[in-house]
């Protein structure tokens, strides 16, 4: 695992969290904020890192470049004014696969939050084989669909998810793009967001999650 900032030069790494120096300190900030336990020795990677703000690539590969399923988590602890507001993750799917992403809102108020499921939109970042079109689903936490789209002009507030992006400092989307979007109020709990390719096409998507103030 590598953390950049914003200039690409990388801040951190970690191969084999156990490790670490600060290992005992990434136990307990785990037991903090809820995470599963890592086993002690276990070639799983983690960081503790205070970070100012700004924006943040983390990036998961296979050590010898080996393949598997990976999954990438980033929790907020604690808070000097600064928050996370949004998280996101580019990948390849694969015909017939999905790119899954995992969503807490936390405390006790409903909060609203723009998730968008891009492929198209991606080219005008040269990004080779961008996913022609995504679909969007939106999961609670046992597995019931709260919202889907396939084309985020097709939603009957398009406008404002247009201008929730752009409050949010998202790039926009094309006018009638076949990448998708939804503005949604969510209750406190766990989702899910999964962006799969229609008709099980394969592409590279990019999973977007924003709270919207």
């Amino acid at each position: 695992m590598a953390l950049y900032g914003s200039s690409g030069d990388p801040l951190a790494t970690n191969t084999g969290w156990a490790n670490a120096p600060g290992a005992p300190a990434v136990a307990n900030a785990s037991a903090v904020v809820g995470a599963f336990p890592l086993q002690g020795g276990s070639a799983d990677s983690a960081l503790l890192l205070n970070l100012v703000r700004g924006a943040y690539t983390m990036q998961v590969s296979g050590a010898n470049q080996t393949t598997g399923v990976a999954l990438g988590e980033v929790y907020e602890i604690g808070s000097s004014g600064s928050s996370v507001v949004n998280l996101s993750s580019c990948g390849m799917e694969p015909a017939g696969g999905s790119l899954i992403n995992g969503l807490a809102v936390s405390g006790t108020a409903a909060q609203q939050v723009l998730v968008r499921g891009d492929g198209r939109a991606l080219a005008a970042f040269n990004v080779a084989n961008p996913l022609a079109q995504p679909f969007l689903q939106l999961f609670d936490s046992n597995g019931n669909l709260v919202a889907s789209n396939a084309g985020w002009g097709t939603n009957g507030n398009a406008d404002q998810v247009a201008a929730a992006a752009a409050a949010v400092g998202a790039f926009a989307l094309a006018p009638g793009s076949a990448d998708s979007a939804l503005l949604v109020t969510l209750q406190p709990g766990n989702y899910t967001v999964v962006v799969t390719g229609a008709g099980g096409t394969a592409g590279v998507a990019l999973a977007e999650t924003y709270l919207v103030p």
